[in-house]
């Protein structure tokens, strides 16, 4: 890093030195500039209700999902209520992003039919998706799952 050597007392750069400190050595004024960490800015991707992310979320299964995904499995629709009274040691906020990850990532369907136009949206209701089934049954052939699903909606 280049040291600056000024002798004027108020200097205006445009935006090259961030107001660093000006040091005075042998009546000379010397300007350290800070060391600037430049932040690149992260788009933090937002997900839709109904609609999958085009990029799947990179996706860890871990034990308290494979439960989710056996309780679904079992009862074939729950909502966010039901799966937390199945497992009252996880917080209703990790159930959330984890029932959301599952979700985008493919192991959930969430029926679009499920909310009336006019009366104000209740607890979204899951079922198990394709990739969830495929997961939980290896080798068995798994039908057309949202065929079987979408007219109970309807």
């Amino acid at each position: 890093m280049a040291i600056f050597l000024l002798k004027a007392k108020k200097i205006n750069r445009k935006a090259n030195y961030l107001r660093s400190k000006l040091i005075k050595v042998n009546s000379l004024l010397i300007h350290l500039p800070k060391k600037e960490v430049q932040k690149i800015p992260v788009v933090k991707q937002r997900y839709k209700k109904f609609k999958r992310s085009n990029t799947p979320p990179k996706i860890r299964i871990s034990e308290t999902d494979l439960k989710i995904l056996q309780d679904l499995a079992n009862y074939r629709v729950l909502d966010i209520r039901h799966i937390s009274a199945l497992h009252p040691k996880v917080s209703k906020r990790t159930i959330q992003r984890r029932l959301k990850l599952l979700f985008h990532a493919g192991f959930l369907e969430r029926p679009i039919q499920q909310f009336s136009q006019y009366k104000y949206p209740s607890h979204i209701i899951y079922t198990l998706g394709r990739k969830g089934a495929q997961f939980l049954f290896p080798g068995e052939r798994t039908t057309k799952w949202r065929k079987k699903v979408k007219p109970a909606f309807t």
